[in-house]
């Protein structure tokens, strides 16, 4: 059994997943990883890494001298690691110009690999996040004590539209259910409408009916005051990412009773 720590193993994993490990340290990092998960799915990722890298770059073989160079640039196990590193400089300097340069791509391109990885993982988690999160809030509107909602009908532009504003009386968040509405041009969205009392229009939200979705929608709407203020509300029909106010043509009008 290997009796390296977790940390050691860490540290040798992106040399294993390359192939650059000889043949006893890879007997002792491999026989940590398949009695540990943790660092075994790090390997994994590493894995995906070099081979995302074998595929971006060409395959080269270098000339027999560089490989000579490389092997004179590793030191015998004994020495310490300041030794280790002042003995491979010494040996790289021989390094002809395009070896260096290829060094340093690849070094980038594993960068870029793992940057781009990383905000991917990320992007994919918040927009999970987003969406339990909304799904949350319908669920709670939906299922509040003190719900009021709001019907909505189409207009000229929106024949046989239909949609229904649901809030909590206390709230400013709400949820608009939306039914045959349009699919717009690329060029235009749908942007809804709060008015209060005294006429003042807030922006609800931005959006586009998606061509697969037989005009049916679910918003989850953030308004700025609490939605039981307003009077009235609609959808109209403006420039792609909407408008400071309503500038195009009516979609869907209601009235709170």
């Amino acid at each position: 059994m290997s009796k390296l720590t977790c940390a050691d193993v860490i540290e040798s994993l992106p040399a294993l997943a390359l192939g650059a490990l000889d043949d006893h340290e890879r007997l002792d990092v491999t026989a940590h990883i398949d009695a540990c998960s943790g660092c075994q799915t790090q390997y994994r990722q590493y894995v995906d890494i070099s081979r995302g890298l074998l595929e971006t770059v060409p395959q080269r073989f270098p000339p027999a001298a560089l490989k000579r160079s490389l092997m004179l640039a590793i030191d015998p196990p004994k020495k310490n690691r300041a030794t280790q590193v002042r003995a491979w400089f010494t040996g790289a300097q021989s390094l002809p110009r395009w070896a260096w340069g290829s060094a340093i791509l690849a070094v980038l391109l594993v960068f870029s690999l793992l940057g781009v990885r990383y905000v991917s993982m990320l992007d994919q988690q918040n927009g999970l996040a987003q969406q339990l999160h909304e799904q949350q809030v319908t669920i709670s509107v939906l299922t509040g004590n003190e719900k009021q909602s709001i019907a909505m009908l189409g207009t000229a532009n929106a024949k046989g539209a239909t949609a229904t504003l649901m809030f909590d009386s206390q709230s400013a968040t709400g949820v608009l259910l939306l039914h045959d509405l349009p699919v717009l041009p690329d060029t235009q969205s749908y942007q809804l409408w709060l008015v209060d009392s005294a006429g003042k229009r807030d922006s609800g939200a931005v959006f586009n009916v998606s061509p697969d979705s037989n005009g049916v929608a679910t918003l989850v709407i953030y308004a700025p005051q609490a939605l039981k203020n307003y009077v009235k509300c609609g959808v109209s029909i403006e420039p792609r990412g909407g408008s400071p106010k309503p500038t195009g043509p009516a979609a869907l009008t209601g009235t709170y009773s």
